[in-house]
């Protein structure tokens, strides 16, 4: 064989894997999910709770959910956040429960044991 025929079919492999990886570099990326709609809503209720308004709080972590809902949650952070404000609605919940009926009391755990230790943020 001659040197122009082996050098044509390298020379257009080359031009075909260049463009190839051309465009799979320039394929423009999905842009960062945006939760900070979410995570605002958790701390207006827990804003709320603070201020001791245990019934607009509850109503402000259905609101959380609601919204989380819309859209799937694929950040680890967020998804954590979102499941502690389900055990903090919750804990609101109970309390508000024995506040209509004190003698529910008896069934609810200790307080120490509804406010789980958080693990230190991880660095």
């Amino acid at each position: 064989m001659s040197l122009p025929r082996l050098l044509v079919p390298l020379v257009a492999l080359l031009l075909v894997g260049a463009l190839a990886t051309i465009l799979v570099v320039s394929r423009p990326r999905p842009a960062a999910a945006d939760y900070s709609d979410l995570l605002a809503i958790k701390q207006e209720a827990e804003q709320l709770a603070i201020q001791g308004k245990l019934a607009e709080a509850h109503a402000r972590y259905r609101d959380l959910f609601a919204a989380a809902q819309t859209r799937p949650v694929k950040d680890a952070f967020v998804f954590q956040t979102i499941e502690d404000a389900r055990v903090d609605q919750n804990r609101i919940y109970m309390i508000l429960l024995n506040q209509q009926d004190p003698a529910t009391r008896d069934l609810l755990p200790p307080t120490s044991t509804l406010i789980p230790p958080r693990p230190p943020p991880r660095p």
